[in-house]
């Protein structure tokens, strides 16, 4: 499969990072799950960034992040939620699947498409890419033919594996277009959407708001509601190391 690259907490452009809006209290705070994605590599959630424009007017988005080894150190990359138009550009019943988070593939385009839920974006692989890949995950599993089959026609798979369940299906948002989850279909989709994230977590300086899109709220803006929050979780820790 491709290569992840993999970057150390010493790599991440905090500067860089800055300059997005998001700054190093912001970053370290980071639900640790999203910490690791973008240390992996991977793309992140939907973030708050800020961007200015060639006047110097700075701008507000939503967008997804990613790391990059450059050559002369280490970049972003940004993908923004916008409104998806070319969407429009398939037939209604392509739309459908696309809608409903579904793999479609093209046999005319040689391609997979899958909308990303939280950019709004069109995502695309090459197919013989996915289906590469798809048989080497086969062979590392021990999945039958028609499990193979059954996934490069966008099917979403329960498996299982030494006694317990894991779930396969083809996701763009992935660097190797396929997602592996610990679990049944239900924990698939809710990691897919990012429900797997917490309400709430909290890091030293403030806390990070899942709503759909991640929001960071500083310790002196907490709501009475966060603070109720913190307060359960901290009497939760405390239950814990007296149990012990």
């Amino acid at each position: 499969m491709n290569k992840v690259e993999r970057f150390q907490d010493s790599e991440i452009p905090y500067e860089l990072l800055a300059s997005f809006g998001l700054t190093q209290e912001m970053v370290e705070d980071l639900p640790m799950k999203v910490l690791e994605q973008l240390l992996s590599g991977q793309r992140t959630p939907l973030l708050p960034i800020s961007i200015q424009d060639s006047e110097g007017k700075a701008g507000n988005y939503l967008a997804r992040l990613s790391l990059v080894r450059v050559e002369d150190g280490i970049d972003v990359m940004l993908m923004p939620y916008k409104e998806s138009t070319l969407l429009e550009e398939f037939e209604e019943q392509q739309q459908s699947i696309l809608r409903n988070g579904s793999a479609l593939y093209s046999e005319q385009d040689a391609l997979y498409y899958q909308l990303d839920a939280s950019t709004h974006q069109i995502m695309s692989m090459p197919s013989h890419v996915i289906e590469h890949n798809i048989q080497v995950l086969g062979k590392s599993i021990d999945m039958v033919s028609s499990d193979v089959e059954q996934l490069m026609h966008g099917e979403i798979l329960c498996l299982s594996k030494e006694e317990s369940p894991i779930t396969v299906g083809i996701d763009l948002t992935e660097d190797v277009g396929i997602r592996i989850v610990n679990g049944d279909r239900v924990a698939w989709e809710k990691e897919v959407a990012g429900e797997d994230l917490p309400l709430y977590s909290f890091g030293i300086n403030g806390c990070w708001v899942n709503d759909g899109a991640l929001s960071y709220v500083r310790e002196e803006d907490y709501t009475q509601e966060m603070i109720d929050a913190l307060e359960e979780k901290a009497s939760q820790v405390r239950s814990n190391a007296l149990h012990r």
